[in-house]
């Protein structure tokens, strides 16, 4: 690549290249920086395409467990990206992988922060805490984008209906059916549980925070001996803080903390510490009754007894409620497997397990404790027969099950709500206790849904006021209608997001979302940090994208663009700069090419062209990165993608130049056979493509790996067999090639193509050379002379084009003529007996058509030489006798050609002599086997003794 540049008239022309280390990196040659250039060693400036923003380990951790979650729903359900494709069950759990990875991430990165910051605070270290609290603004981003794909999750992802069916469209039905077969993504109360918990773990503050308190202040106020009148910086005197904690807790669902505040009550710790001490023994009395009549009563008080049982009946109304989400948060965060939903566990964990067994299953006569998991699509058979199947059965469930009635749910809702009304309006104990305690009847207000302004109920913030309306007042509503009673709550809180500008950014995506509009929901995430150059938003938006399209929500056939495309070609370019940025360019390289593969079709020619590109540009730096990224990309090649086999042959190329660089000529010859391999399965694909039966018997070397493997072998074997025709060598340059020869064709045969490759005319070349090199060591003429006339014969090529070929180049054919000189004289010198440690020989190595080949290759190598008859004539005019041009030629030849003519007539001679002798043994050897014969037959055909 070149690049010009024109100052004051004049063009030059600088080189340029992609850095190999860098996949964002460009150099350009030259004497200094350009401008807007860096400076970089010899002499070059670099150009960067994207400096990227980096990756800390959190990112990268949670980026490799979601790439890691996709290509496993991927091989387990098929593609995931296309239309259509995948079952609504398996986006969902996918979803919430990626949620599960992101949240661990956050989790790690805010600890790192934290100590950061304490850190630089105690060091006094001003470059560390601004690090601190940068890193602190970019994790909100995180936060927001993470809470965006919770919330697209619910409302973008549809449930599957029972038995695998996928209902991917909003669909409306008769209110009136209340049946097993009414599956459908707008199926009133489907979604208000996961709503509800997506509000408390998103939006909803730390309720400390919300009332403006601190966990050290209630500490303090519940280690005072009259909680409920703590005058603390909290509350604002009066006992504020208390039962702002309750009501706080009450507002958003949590009514399990909210009775764990109660339990610190003066009058609860008053007959607790009487039931204690065994004062209450034989006292009669439930969680929903009074006192048994005639009861022995070890104590004579009958506030005491009317306290007990009007707190053990707000328990039972508390703990039996059946909202949406359950009475504590224990799952907010909507990721099942993590969290522990045993609800006996999170009592005793509170110390709320006082009432007993029975009392704390069954607390309110026909509302069993876990009825609030009939809103999760649950079990309702189990939980309503209060039994283990109920309690210990799964939580949530994606698919709209048969048992999920949306009727039953609003009338166990309804029931109980009936109950706590009617606690408060009719005479008894907790009618007395409110009396007594006024704050307990705002208590039973927020549980009874009763917010107006006589109650005394008053929300902070629409979230918090939409969470109690879902709670309390419309457990049963619609999907669909959610967002307009969002809205209503926006209002209500001075915030307008459909008609002004006051509403902030996050409320207007939550309407939208909430709307069902699939665009929205990413392209906020790509203005939280996804077009940012950082790697995990980038890949958040990317794949969520891929959910929504997946799930029909998106069609690409609609949109004037491809922003499925777009985005994980960004995604692409995010993680390629921001892991350069760290020099972790393998790392980078390998993220990007796992993000891009399932979509590199070929139909999707951007994808796999950008995929094909990365990987030419880059220089992996150990065998086990190189065999990876190959590893990734074979089945593109399988499937015919030239461009990515062009790109994985570059690869092997690298890793070849690394191992001869290094003198390791085996590992080379093995990354250049890996090429050979790459464009051999390319070939048999394209081959099938078109409906050709693919050839077992034809290697094509193409690709620059397969051409140098060519070049090697032959060049190798030109050099080795020129070290044993210099016979005046000392050896260690012949023992050098010899094992460079070794190391290849060990590798050769360690490969699968071995069989095929080995029919290579330049594999073939080589291992004939080496054999001639250990025979030569063996002082084994025989095998000298085969592998000699193998090389020099013409042979037929029946399995190509049917030509006949030359195995040596005409380079090589003078000195496989000079080895072959060299043994004819050694024959002839043990025919002369001038070799007195062996025995005269018989017979000749080389057979009648090796000499035959020899001659030819040397009236060729003659001809083209001093002898030629365009020489003759040339030096007949100029006056040259034949003994001057037998000395010209013989200064171009290894050997004298009147020595090689002589012993070529000598070989031809012994090599008739030899096969004559050889046809006469083996005609007397027949006529004795055909005479044995008849003479066996003759006996056993003949008469018997």
């Amino acid at each position: 690549m070149t690049s010009t540049s024109s100052a004051g008239g004049c063009s030059t022309v600088r080189a340029s290249a992609w850095d190999p280390r860098s996949p964002t990196a460009l150099m350009l040659a030259g004497d200094g920086g350009t401008s807007g250039s860096t400076a970089v060693a010899g002499g070059l400036a670099a150009f960067y395409s994207d400096d990227g923003v980096g990756c800390n380990e959190y990112e990268t951790a949670a980026l490799i467990r979601m790439l890691d979650s996709r290509d496993a729903a991927i091989s387990a359900a098929g593609t995931i990206g296309g239309s259509g494709s995948g079952s609504s069950g398996d986006l969902r759990a996918l979803s919430r992988e990626y949620r599960r990875a992101v949240r661990d991430c956050m989790g790690g990165w805010d600890e790192h922060i934290r100590s950061t910051a304490a850190d630089a605070a105690a060091a006094d270290d001003a470059a560390a805490a601004d690090d601190a609290e940068a890193g602190a603004g970019n994790l909100e981003l995180l936060k927001i984008t993470s809470a965006i794909i919770h919330l697209s999750e619910i409302y973008l992802l549809p449930r599957p209906a029972a038995g695998g069916g996928n209902s991917n469209t909003v669909m409306m039905m008769d209110i009136d059916d209340d049946s097993a077969n009414a599956h459908d993504a707008n199926l009133p109360g489907s979604v208000t549980a996961d709503t509800v918990r997506y509000l408390r773990f998103n939006h909803l503050p730390d309720v400390y925070d919300a009332i403006g308190t601190t966990a050290e202040e209630v500490e303090r106020m519940i280690n005072s001996e009259q909680p409920e009148h703590y005058d603390g910086d909290g509350g604002g005197g009066g006992g504020d803080l208390f039962w702002n904690l309750v009501d706080a807790h009450a507002m958003r669902g949590c009514l399990a903390e909210a009775w764990a505040v109660l339990t610190h009550h003066s009058a609860v710790r008053r007959f607790s510490a009487a039931a204690a001490r065994g004062d209450l023994d034989g006292v009669g009395g439930g969680a929903v009754g009074a006192a048994a009549a005639g009861a022995a009563a070890l104590v004579d008080d009958p506030v005491l007894l009317e306290d007990r049982d009007a707190f053990a009946m707000l328990k039972g109304l508390m703990f039996c409620a059946p909202i949406p989400g359950g009475i504590d948060q224990a799952n907010d965060a909507g990721l099942d497997s993590d969290e522990d939903d045993d609800d006996e566990d999170n009592a005793e964990m509170m110390g709320l397990d006082e009432a007993g067994g029975d009392d704390y299953t069954r607390l309110v006569a026909g509302v069993p404790r876990d009825s609030y998991k009939m809103w999760d699509g649950g079990d309702d058979d189990g939980a309503a027969s209060g039994g283990e199947s109920g309690r210990a059965g799964g939580r949530r469930n994606d698919a709209i099950p048969g048992s999920f009635h949306p009727k039953a749910a609003a009338n166990r809702h309804r029931t109980w709500s009936a109950l706590v009304n009617d606690a408060v309006n009719q005479s008894g104990p907790l009618q007395s206790l409110t009396r007594r305690i006024p704050r307990i009847r705002r208590l039973l207000s927020i549980l009874g849904g009763r917010f107006g302004d006589s109650s005394g109920v008053s929300f902070r913030s629409w979230d918090e006021a939409l969470v109690a309306e879902l709670l309390y007042v419309r457990p049963s509503i619609r999907p669909i209608d959610i967002a307009v009673r969002a809205q209503i709550a926006m209002k209500r809180h001075g915030l307008d997001a459909g008609e002004d500008d006051s509403a902030t950014a996050v409320e207007g995506i939550v309407l939208s979302v909430m709307r069902g509009d699939a665009g929205s929901a990413v392209i906020s995430l790509q203005s939280y940090g996804g077009s940012s150059g950082a790697a995990l938003p980038a890949t958040m938006a990317s794949l969520l994208c891929d959910l929504l399209t997946s799930a029909g929500r998106i069609q690409p056939s609609m949109l004037t663009y491809d922003l499925q495309t777009n985005l994980q070609l960004s995604a692409s370019a995010s993680i390629l700069s921001s892991f350069a940025s760290q020099s972790q360019h393998s790392v980078g390289v390998r993220l990007s090419t796992r993000l891009l593969l399932p979509h590199a079709t070929p139909a999707n020619v951007r994808v796999t062209s950008t995929l094909a590109e990365t990987l030419g540009r880059h220089w992996p730096r150990t065998d086990a990165e190189a065999r990876g990224l190959l590893s990734l990309c074979e089945d593109l090649t399988l499937r015919g993608s030239v461009r990515v086999a062009d790109a994985c042959d570059s690869i092997c190329w690298c890793r070849y130049q690394h191992h001869a660089s290094n003198g390791m000529a085996g590992g080379a010859a093995l990354w250049l056979l890996r090429g050979v391999d790459i464009w051999s399965s390319l070939r048999a694909a394209l081959q099938e493509a078109k409906g050709e039966p693919p050839s077992l018997l034809e290697v094509e070397l193409a690709g620059s790996s397969g051409r140098r493997f060519v070049t090697i072998c032959t060049e190798t074997s030109r050099a080795l067999l020129a070290e044993l025709a210099n016979s005046s060598d000392d050896g260690e340059a012949l023992t050098h090639h010899h094992k460079i020869a070794k190391d290849m064709l060990e590798a050769i045969m360690e490969g699968e193509l071995a069989h095929l490759i080995r029919r290579d005319q330049s594999v073939a070349l080589l291992q004939h050379v080496f054999d001639i090199a250990d025979a030569t060591v063996a002082n084994n003429n025989d095998v000298i002379a085969q592998n000699i006339v193998n090389c020099l014969g013409e042979r037929v090529d029946a399995e190509g084009d049917g030509s006949v070929k030359i195995l040596a180049p005409p380079s090589m054919h003078a000195n496989l003529l000079s080895l072959a000189l060299d043994v004819l004289e050694k024959e002839n010198a043990e025919v002369d007996g001038t070799i007195a440690a062996q025995e005269p020989r018989s017979s000749s190595s080389f057979e009648v058509n090796g000499i035959q080949a020899l001659m030819a290759r040397f009236a060729q190598l003659t001809f083209n030489a001093t002898l030629s008859p365009e020489m003759m004539r040339d030096s007949s005019l100029g006056g040259k006798n034949a003994s001057t041009l037998l000395a010209e030629s013989s200064a171009k030849l290894p050997f004298e050609e009147q020595r090689m003519r002589k012993e070529l007539c000598n070989g031809l001679m012994k090599a008739f002599v030899s096969e004559n002798a050889k046809r006469k043994k083996d005609a007397s050897d027949t006529q004795r086997l055909d005479a044995g014969i008849g003479r066996q037959v003759d006996l056993m055909l003949g008469p018997s003794m």
